[in-house]
């Protein structure tokens, strides 16, 4: 709160918080403009990264470590973590570490979010 204060005393017209999705900037731009984009409809991508490599047996395959490693870049917004542990990924499940840098290209941190929820954590080490 106090950053967006800060910002916008200083002469910022607006201020979007990371992660954001491309529509969010687009429509604060539009708005600061007074503008109105038009789009041409979008087709939708052959290969659905929500796909059932990401839901099914391959996560499960994952180590809870490098699940766990994703989740915290996911949820901080560490685009470069993210992208070392989805290398890491990829000599494991390079089909599904193709569909999650997907989503990491597209910002879709909701998606990944969904994705890695679905996950079983590591189980706790024994002392």
């Amino acid at each position: 709160a106090e950053d967006r204060t800060a910002a916008l005393a200083s002469g910022a017209d607006a201020l979007l918080g990371k992660p954001f999705r491309e529509s969010e900037l687009l429509e604060e731009i539009a708005a600061l403009l007074a503008r109105r984009f038009e789009y041409k409809d979008r087709v939708a991508p052959a290969d659905d990264p929500l796909s059932e490599a990401m839901t099914g047996e391959a996560l499960e395959r994952l180590p809870g470590e490098l699940i766990a490693q994703m989740r915290a870049a996911v949820q901080t917004g560490a685009m470069d973590r993210l992208l070392e542990v989805l290398n890491a990924v990829a000599a494991r499940e390079p089909q599904l570490a193709g569909s999650l840098r997907q989503l990491a290209d597209q910002y879709d941190y909701d998606s990944l979010n969904a994705v890695l929820a679905g996950c079983k954590p590591e189980p706790a080490a024994e002392t």
